[in-house]
């Protein structure tokens, strides 16, 4: 079994499994902003899959990583939590349409609790490594051979889900390839 989804030979920090339950969403969305983009595989692939009129704004504090070279994907360098790409990010999600937001930094809780603030109806926020219980995150990593420990988890993100207003959006099936996944009402 593979560890890592590959996309054009760029390996991307997710398990394979994600593609089924991302392909089941992705033509929901106008827009996708990605924080934490790495190597830029799981970018590649949202690009490929998403809606071609879908704007796709990927997010990370240093291009040294970035393999990936398109010029249809919005590859911006900046800190998530400084107040101009906070602006920015918040002025996406505040576009017409729905909005998916992908917390995969290296603050992934810290992520989900700023931007969930600023989400609109229907707009959904997900976050990366998540469990919402250890022992199945164990159980899961296990079954997908991964390899990393948990980086976001409910307890974390809690009160944010309450305050904004947040439900489960295809929890179970987004928890089993380790993303945290939630819908504004």
């Amino acid at each position: 079994m593979e560890t890592y989804l590959l996309v054009e030979n760029v390996v991307a920090g997710q398990t394979p499994g994600i593609q089924i339950p991302f392909l089941n969403i992705l033509q929901e969305f106008n827009q996708i902003v990605e924080i934490g983009f790495h190597r830029g595989g799981l970018s590649l692939w949202m690009h490929k899959n998403k809606k071609l009129e879908t704007d796709l704004f990927c997010y990370d504090i240093t291009f040294e990583f970035l393999q990936v070279q398109n010029e249809n994907i919005k590859f911006i360098k900046g800190d998530c939590f400084s107040e101009n790409i906070k602006e920015d990010i918040k002025n996406i999600i505040q576009r017409e349409g729905k909005t998916l937001l992908l917390c995969d930094g290296g603050s992934k809780n810290q992520e989900f609790n700023l931007y969930s603030q600023f989400l609109k109806s229907g707009d959904v926020i997900m976050c990366h490594d998540y469990t919402d219980n250890l022992n199945e995150y164990r159980e899961i990593q296990s079954r997908i051979n991964w390899p990393h420990p948990p980086e976001s988890s409910y307890g974390e993100i809690k009160l944010s889900i309450e305050i904004n207003n947040l439900e489960p959006f295809y929890y179970e099936d987004f928890k089993n390839v380790l993303w945290g996944s939630f819908v504004k009402k």
